[in-house]
């Protein structure tokens, strides 16, 4: 009896484990734009990796919590981005899935707003929407690489 009592503890740690790593969607990421850091944490726990973006002045830094597949840029304590990194396990971010090539996007989003070429050859693609920029980052073979979302 004792035995099998301990294997449904593992067993329902485990699922809780599983139940608790799931991948949020990109809408409910992208719901978060202008949230404060503390909903971050409430909602998605300590991220794995956070770093500092140093701006000209401590008024421009940045902080960024990494959590592996996404991340979110903060500034004054407000989420400014949502990032999607090629990790990026969660399905489509607006229909387009991390891998597509460029023509896939265009044919799907439209013609972009703005495109630049990145000082490391990728290339920057931005549409825009009534509250916030969204870009995609394009690799040298323009296969997207990253989709960001940010505050206008």
């Amino acid at each position: 009896m004792k035995r099998a009592l301990g294997v449904m503890a593992v067993v329902a740690v485990a699922l809780i484990f599983i139940a608790a790593n799931k991948t949020p969607s990109a809408d409910e990421l992208i719901d978060q734009l202008g949230a404060r850091h503390s909903k971050v944490f409430c909602k998605y726990g300590v991220p794995i990796k956070m770093h500092i973006d140093r701006g000209p002045t401590k008024e421009e830094d940045y902080i960024i919590f990494d959590y592996l597949q996404f991340g979110f840029v903060f500034h004054r304590e407000m989420i400014r981005q949502v990032l999607f990194y090629p990790e990026w396990k969660g399905g489509k971010i607006r229909n387009i899935n991390i891998g597509m090539t460029k023509e896939q996007v265009i044919k799907i989003m439209g013609t972009p707003e703005e495109e630049v070429t990145l000082n490391d050859g990728r290339i920057r693609i931005t549409y825009l929407e009534p509250d916030k920029y969204f870009d995609v980052i394009l690799s040298t073979s323009n296969i997207v690489t990253m989709v960001r979302f940010e505050v206008k």
